[in-house]
C-alpha cells in the first residue's frame, strides 16, 4: 500500500500503529488524526503446546530473538513494509495476547457479534 502512497495513486490517511513507522514518517498514526485509542496492529508470535518444558520454550525464546534481531531480518521485515518489534520473552508474548484477547472479546461482546 505504501508504494501507491508513494506514488500518489493511493492516499494513505493514517497508520493504526501507536506510533508513526520509520518506512512511512509522513503518515500520522490514527491518534494524531483524531480518533483516539485506535491503535491495532499485527503481531506475529511463536507459541508452543501447553506443557512444554521451560528449559524448550528459553531455547526457542533465545533461538528467535537471535534471528529476528539479525540486521538482514530486520531489513526484510521493512522492505515488506513490517515494522520489526525486536526481542521478546515468553512473559511478555503471554502479557500481549492477554491484553489483546481483553480488547477484541469486549469489542465483540459490545457489538453482539455471534458467530454463526
Amino acid at each position: 500500500m505504501y508504494p501507491l502512497h508513494q506514488q500518489k495513486k493511493l492516499r494513505v490517511l493514517a497508520i493504526t500503529s501507536a506510533k508513526r513507522v520509520p518506512y512511512a514518517p509522513d503518515i500520522p498514526t490514527m491518534g494524531e488524526s483524531g480518533v483516539k485509542d485506535l491503535v491495532a496492529t499485527s503481531t506475529l508470535v511463536m507459541l508452543a503446546p501447553a506443557g512444554t518444558p521451560d528449559s524448550v520454550v528459553t531455547a526457542l525464546s533465545s533461538a528467535v530473538n537471535q534471528a529476528t534481531s539479525q540486521a538482514a531480518y530486520q531489513q526484510e521485515m521493512r522492505n515488506g513494509y513490517v515494522e520489526p518489534v525486536g526481542t521478546s520473552t515468553p512473559s511478555r508474548t503471554s502479557e500481549l495476547l492477554a491484553h489483546e484477547t481483553e480488547l477484541w472479546s469486549s469489542l465483540v461482546k459490545a457489538a453482539k457479534l455471534k458467530l454463526d
